[in-house]
């Protein structure tokens, strides 16, 4: 699991936050961190994604194709609004996994990304 600054292997946790700093969606729109993921095809993982200050959305993209609908995503599985979801990937490579949040939100979050 990687962002384009931070790495992060598998069953760790990455800590992060959204604030003026942290680029968009879109225009106006809600903010968004990427990180890598390489995983064989059929592998699982859970993606837990916890936040404080907004309402955390995880999502999952094969790499490369982020404008795409996405292959996974999740919204309030988690407890209270956070996420959690289970991925299991259709074929082996990169994915994407997508931070971002249901409404404008500055604040922390945790990604769990584990077996």
């Amino acid at each position: 699991l990687q962002d384009t600054a931070q790495a992060a292997p598998l069953e760790r946790i990455v800590t992060g936050s959204f604030n003026t700093s942290v680029p968009r969606v879109s225009p106006g729109g809600p903010h968004y961190a990427d990180y890598r993921l390489t995983l064989s095809a059929g592998e699982e993982v859970v993606l837990r994604l916890d936040a404080t200050g907004f309402d955390p959305i995880v999502q999952v993209f094969h790499a490369g194709q982020e404008g795409a609908s996405a292959l996974a995503s999740d919204d309030d599985s988690g407890e209270g609004l956070n996420a959690l979801l289970l991925f299991r990937a259709p074929r082996s490579g990169a994915y994407t996994v997508r931070v971002t949040s249901y409404t404008h939100g500055d604040g922390q979050y945790n990604l769990r990304v584990f077996r």
